[in-house]
């Protein structure tokens, strides 16, 4: 279900970081929709969490991964946490995270993606420094691809957020390995009210878009909307979503969405989709 922390109206408080300013409008619009897959999961917890997955899709194809999780304080400088998963296409993930440094607000993770071919040129690694201050973060991400991904470069990230009472700004800048900006977003997010919050994120890469969203609780329900056009091309999409959490722990999702398309007078037409989830 969708956790939102927005619509808290706090003054100088600390602001999310960039990648949750649209989060809230985007999963409840896209995720945990099973589509044409079922899936198992089971979680355990005794000293290290143990988390199996089993996906079953109408095709019949089974696939599977399990992740194990701990904690540790290996020295008195840092807080350790290692993440270990294991998936049926012999894929094999390893995450540290580092946060208890004395650099106060300073986090540090370091993650591997490895073939359990023991094939080296297949492995992908990444490694991300984050910063938390009372009204603004700053992050650092880089990850190495591995030799086999064709046509693709290690890719570089740096962004930043910025929280002004209940206005919270950010932008994200995807750079080259020469270090010139090759891609930016910029996103922002408005509480209007206790129970409601508008967002809108701006994309420039190979092609520009617009998404304008909003996420509102009332009750047992949380309601989204959201609007997403290519630019300066006046079509794209309109989205509307409904998630409500029952007494027994049962999650009820519905979305229905539609193109738009405006030569000269907007309309609405075709493409019109109903989607419902029922999550056990």
């Amino acid at each position: 279900s969708t956790q939102s922390t927005w619509g808290r109206r706090v003054t100088h408080a600390m602001p999310p970081f960039f990648g949750d300013l649209y989060k809230p409008v985007k999963d409840l619009l896209t995720k945990n929709y099973n589509g044409d897959s079922h899936k198992f999961e089971l979680k355990s917890k005794d000293g290290v969490t143990f988390n199996p997955t089993i996906t079953r899709a109408n095709d019949g194809a089974i696939s599977g991964n399990a992740s194990v999780e701990g904690e540790y304080d290996p020295c008195n400088w840092a807080h350790l946490k290692l993440k270990y998963e294991l998936d049926t296409s012999g894929c094999f993930k390893a995450k540290a995270t580092f946060d208890k440094l004395q650099m106060k607000g300073v986090k540090v993770e370091c993650g591997g993606d490895f073939k359990m071919s023991g094939d080296v040129t297949a492995d992908e690694y990444s490694e991300k420094v984050e910063y938390k201050g009372a009204n603004k973060t700053f992050v650092v991400q880089a990850n190495q691809l591995s030799e086999k991904s064709k046509g693709k470069k290690p890719s570089y990230e740096v962004h930043g957020s910025y929280g002004l009472d209940a206005l919270n700004v950010g932008a994200c800048a995807g750079l080259t390995e020469g270090f010139g900006v090759k891609s930016l977003v910029v996103s922002g997010a408005y509480d209007v009210s206790k129970h409601t919050t508008v967002a809108g994120t701006y994309t420039a890469d190979a092609k520009k878009s617009l998404k304008l969203g909003f996420i509102t609780h009332q009750e047992n329900w949380h309601i989204a909307g959201e609007i997403d056009t290519p630019i300066p091309e006046a079509k794209g999409k309109i989205t509307l979503g409904a998630e409500r959490k029952l007494e027994g722990g049962q999650v009820f999702k519905t979305k229905i969405d539609t193109k738009i398309f405006c030569p000269t007078s907007c309309s609405i037409f075709g493409g019109l989709r109903l989607t419902l989830s029922w999550n056990v």
